[in-house]
């Protein structure tokens, strides 16, 4: 498990919580985090997310129940979901998109932004439904820049 002392590399969040955690664990569940070679447990890498985010994310590296994301505000959920993207977390990714589409109507535009810059076209295509009615200038900042033409045009048409 996470924090176990015989854990061969150390990280450390935003608001200096450390997390022991096992490299092997780490080359078989995702493929972003920094395992610097000569890293010590005693030398933590710094991580811009925060503790209680990467707890939950480290829980899903490991072979144990992973955490209930249903239960989340939606805000922490959100930056776990961009987290799990960020490093690569295969099962947080999948469960996470899972959790996302259950989030709807309620939080279509994020969503729609999580499904956009992660490239989930069926979720983004889902959420564009629900928020096509939300006026260019509100939603067009929110898009990455290959997405703008293309919902420009499929707003128009849809009017």
């Amino acid at each position: 498990p996470v924090n176990s002392l015989d854990a061969d590399v150390s990280y450390q969040s935003s608001d200096h919580v450390r997390f022991l955690v096992h490299k092997d664990n780490l080359s078989v569940t995702a493929v972003g985090f920094p395992t610097k070679m000569e890293n010590q447990p005693d030398t933590p890498i710094l991580l811009p997310e925060t503790g209680e985010v990467l707890d939950c994310i480290f829980r899903f590296c490991y072979p144990e129940r992973h955490p209930d994301l249903s239960t989340l505000d939606f805000e922490i959920f959100s930056q776990i979901a961009d987290t799990a993207e960020k490093y690569k977390v295969f099962a947080a990714m999948n469960v996470c998109n899972i959790q996302m589409n259950k989030t709807l109507p309620h939080h279509a535009t994020e969503v729609l932004v999580y499904a956009a810059k992660h490239d989930y076209q069926k979720l983004l295509m889902k959420t564009a439904q629900l928020v096509m009615d939300i006026p260019l200038p509100k939603i067009l900042p929110l898009l990455p820049s290959y997405l703008v033409v293309p919902w420009v045009y499929w707003t128009l048409t849809n009017i």
